[in-house]
């Protein structure tokens, strides 16, 4: 099984999860026992309906139970992914092609460490621009002058209040967490002699760059910074394109914005197609167990998935299974066996 870097994507769940969350379901949920994890789901919304005794009740019954398909979900054996479609399909976990790492990582001081990576990354080295990158981010947060550090470290010394630069005003109450920032402040200054201090837009030109390339992970840096949603979007589609399957949990909520503003009909569907995807490969690496962070997220998203699953009417909640469905067997760089 691989180890993707998922940290924040997990922590993230329960953000998502609360803005999905915040409408009320539009139908009731149906408390059936759960299926069986092969069943098609045609045979789950049968099994899991109440006898029909009106006209009325049969029309209720007919409608498929938000929670059928989270629980053939739930249910799935790891390493498999299932959709209501017939039965557990086995995934291969093949990483998205990954950024060249640097040979060794440039000491301080940055002043030389930059003037080695530079040109090599002008010569389209994106490992060298990364590395550029994380030095003139590091040294955004150094004082640019001796008389600027000097009276930063005397205004907490007075006040308790440090302004750190391209961090905030933090208070510090305890003296030898002041006298520890002040040797972090002082150590990072020296550091970044000589380095130009680059503002957010040239950071993120730096990104950019990166971004251009196959690199998924590159692409969900980008992301999280750009604020067009339309540039955001791409960048998360090429992601998943490229395999990687946590730029679907970043489309979840595009979509969900576009369509609450009506600028896309029907993106609920897809929405809902998108966070079922989304589920559905994490529940096949993680289980759903609450004593493990990973486990947590996947209960937060089988629930997520219920209540979005609800808001949709019968034949939506089939298109958007469908859909989802048709992106997994689309996509030739994630995941399914052969």
């Amino acid at each position: 099984m691989r180890t993707p870097v998922i940290l924040a994507t997990l922590l993230g769940v329960g953000v998502l999860t609360t803005m999905i969350l915040r409408t009320p379901a539009e139908e009731q949920r149906n408390d059936a026992p759960p299926p069986d994890v092969g069943a098609p789901l045609e045979s789950i919304v049968q099994d899991a309906a109440p006898p029909a005794t009106t006209r009325s009740a049969a029309a209720t019954a007919s409608k498929p139970s938000p929670t059928a398909i989270s629980e053939v979900i739930r249910r799935c054996p790891l390493n498999h992914v299932c959709l209501g479609d017939g039965g557990p399909r086995a995934l291969r976990w093949e990483a998205p092609p990954a950024m060249p790492q640097p040979s060794r990582w440039r000491p301080p001081p940055y002043a030389d460490a930059l003037a080695e990576l530079e040109p090599m990354m002008d010569a389209g080295d994106p490992s060298a621009t990364l590395m550029v990158h994380d030095i003139l981010e590091t040294c955004r947060q150094a004082h640019s002058t001796e008389q600027s550090l000097s009276n930063a470290i005397d205004t907490m010394e007075q006040t308790h209040r440090l302004e750190w630069p391209g961090r905030g005003v933090f208070r510090l109450a305890e003296s030898d967490k002041r006298a520890e920032m002040a040797q972090r402040l002082r150590e990072t200054y020296d550091d970044c002699k000589g380095v130009p201090r680059a503002t957010e837009a040239d950071q993120l030109a730096l990104l950019a760059r990166v971004a251009e390339g196959p690199y998924s992970q590159a692409k969900m840096n980008y992301a999280e910074h750009v604020q067009d949603p339309k540039l955001k979007e791409t960048l998360l589609r090429d992601a998943w394109k490229l395999g990687n399957q946590f730029a679907l949990y970043g489309l979840v909520d595009l979509l969900i914005t576009r369509y609450e503003q009506g600028l896309q009909p029907d993106a609920h569907i897809e929405a809902a197609a998108t966070m079922l995807l989304y589920t559905a490969l994490l529940r096949a690496e993680y289980e759903p167990n609450p004593e493990r962070i990973a486990g947590r997220a996947v209960n937060r998203m089988l629930a997520a998935t219920d209540a979005r699953m609800s808001l949709l009417r019968l034949h939506e909640r089939e298109q958007a299974r469908h859909l989802a469905q048709t992106m997994l067997e689309q996509n030739s760089a994630c995941c399914l066996g052969h």
